[in-house]
């Protein structure tokens, strides 16, 4: 009989030497929207470990609220999908301790096919419609964050608008408008995904 509960004791003590252990796991949650700012139900957030290419999901719930458990401590990147909207991933890799849970800020999805506007028209000092005038756009930093170059040009139409369309990404811009014998006319505009802004620019004679 003794020997049977040695036998039954070590083979609890194999099984349980090789039973995953959840507790030095760690955990990341967060919430996502949709494109109007409302909760966004059903979304698929990944969670994928950089080192072993490991990944573990979870879905949104009705509050738009996720948490991906049980997570080997290391670096993530995080990703989202749903249907009709483009799939997303975070810039910065987040990072998962064992035991911690690493929270995510607020999210927003973007629809497939969405581009940021910003429009607007030229003036002159009389309030009239500006034909003809040029207008440049060139994204700006926002404190010292690194950005990728881009920069554009419109000539307004009889009416005297021009309009831009833009990478659906939150995003600072300069607008200048230009004519020979003006004085050069700008604005700085913020934009976020898939929103729309409009732009009032007004040339005024060299003296």
């Amino acid at each position: 009989m003794k020997e049977v509960l040695s036998v039954i004791a070590l083979l609890l003590s194999l099984i349980l030497s090789f039973t995953p252990t959840t507790q030095n796991g760690g955990s990341i949650k967060g919430k996502v929207e949709n494109e109007r700012g409302k909760v966004f139900q059903g979304v698929k957030v990944t969670a994928r470990n950089k080192e072993t290419g490991r990944s573990k999901d979870a879905r949104t719930n009705d509050k738009g609220e996720y948490t991906i458990t049980d997570l080997e401590p290391g670096s993530y990147t995080i990703s989202f999908e749903a249907d009709g909207y483009q799939t997303g991933t975070l810039r910065q890799p987040q990072e998962v301790e064992a035991g911690k849970t690493t929270t995510i800020k607020q999210v927003k999805m973007v629809k497939e096919n969405a581009y940021a506007l910003i429009r607007g028209s030229v003036f002159t000092e009389q309030g009239l419609v500006f034909p003809g005038a040029k207008v440049i756009i060139e994204r700006v930093p926002v404190g010292n964050e690194p950005i990728e170059k881009f920069k554009s040009e419109y000539t307004t139409n009889t009416r005297g608008e021009f309009a831009f369309k833009l990478p659906p990404l939150p995003a600072r811009y300069r607008l200048t408008a230009t004519f020979k014998g003006f004085k050069d006319a700008s604005k700085e505009v913020e934009v976020d995904k898939g929103e729309g802004r409009s732009v009032s620019l007004i040339l005024e004679k060299l003296k």
